[in-house]
């Protein structure tokens, strides 16, 4: 059994506001774009370096943790702050933005700069679309690999991630607005998202760049991250295993039998409220258990499984937040082999049996 099952896009509806503002938010300040999943990586070829900065911006969608657009003008909000606040855009000749307590916040180049981070890659002061246009290694369009940029100088940027996609950080979605001290702010606007490159390869006015070090096979790990990020599925044909961790250091791009597949929604490094602990079983040379309850996890011990700690912390399966995805569960008695997938579907050999948790 494997699951092959490219996700795929249904076609968006662009908006264009009256409005033009300068930075990040380009001539699409106020479109608003209908979105699933991005494309799955996986038939796109992909150095390790490029595929850990991808993966962290993915964990980043407005659309999975209700980031938002914070503008050039938020300081240190912009590469994914979660302090609450009004801010004012004129430095950068955009609209204001109202951020919540503990919204993730996003402007284009704080974005990419993020995502660059979490791989590996620290490009300390070259923070703006202007100074990534400048300091960064010219290609052609035509050489673009996942991970390289499209830039527009003093206006944007975005970040290929292959399959005809990029992802940017761009208000998308409009969620209204508040008053302040007699000031309009744009409320808690979503910003995170992926959309067709064409709109970006098609258009002269944006250069592609690439990033030092981001084309490279064998790049140093991330640490994974403490809040939300990405649980990555792996599979080994001579144990028939699904293997999930949310340290790509454990198995990287593949190891010890082990290809990595994809990740399957999001985990959490550290507790915080309405999370619970996800607990990593494993039985000798055939399978990796993995249940948020603490009952099958004894009677898991009791019937031969080793328990190896506590794998990150979840959503549970009755849990009520918005937006949050369920992850399935499979058995397949005859392999000795638990699935977890966010696609549920029927899949030979395997047999439907919960819930195991939820996702952001």
């Amino acid at each position: 059994m494997r699951e092959r099952q490219l996700t795929r896009f249904r076609a968006v509806t662009v908006a264009i506001a009256a409005a033009l503002v300068a930075g990040c938010a380009g001539d699409l300040e106020d479109a608003e774009m209908a979105e699933e999943n991005p494309v799955d990586q996986a038939e796109q070829a992909i150095s390790g370096v490029a595929q850990n900065a991808i993966n962290f911006g993915l964990s980043q969608l407005s659309s999975k943790i209700g980031s938002v657009y914070v503008g050039g003008c938020s300081g240190q909000q912009r590469f994914g702050g979660t302090a609450g606040g009004y801010f004012n855009g004129s430095c950068t000749g955009q609209s204001n933005y109202y951020k919540s307590p503990g919204k993730v916040g996003y402007d284009c180049s704080g974005l990419v700069h993020r995502m660059l981070s979490e791989a590996g890659i620290n490009l300390g002061s070259i923070d703006s679309s202007s100074e990534m246009y400048n300091q960064l290694k010219p290609i052609a369009k035509s050489e673009l690999l996942p991970g390289d940029l499209l830039v527009k100088p003093g206006a944007h940027v975005v970040m290929f991630i292959g399959n005809s996609q990029v992802i940017e950080a761009r208000p998308y979605q409009n969620n209204g607005t508040v008053t302040h001290n007699g000031a309009t702010y744009r409320s808690n606007w979503y910003g995170v998202h992926t959309t067709a490159s064409s709109t970006y390869v098609n258009d002269s006015g944006y250069y592609a760049r690439r990033v030092p070090g981001v084309q490279t096979s064998s790049p140093p790990p991330p640490p994974p991250p403490t809040g939300w990020g990405p649980l990555y599925r792996y599979y080994s044909s001579a144990a028939t295993d699904h293997f999930y961790t949310r340290d790509w250091s454990v198995l990287g791009s593949g190891a010890n039998g082990y290809v990595y597949e994809k990740t399957e929604g999001q985990i959490a490094g550290t507790q915080f409220s309405g999370t619970v602990p996800l607990y990593k079983l494993y039985y000798p040379n055939k399978d990796h258990f993995y249940t948020t309850s603490a009952t099958e996890k004894s009677n898991a011990q009791a019937a031969g499984w080793n328990y190896e700690g506590v794998a990150g912390y979840v959503l549970p399966a009755n849990s009520t937040q918005t937006g949050a995805d369920p992850v399935y569960r499979y058995w397949n008695g005859s392999a000795h082999d638990h699935y977890y997938t966010l696609t549920s579907g029927s899949y030979s050999g395997y047999t439907y049996e919960m819930v195991g948790w939820k996702s952001p």
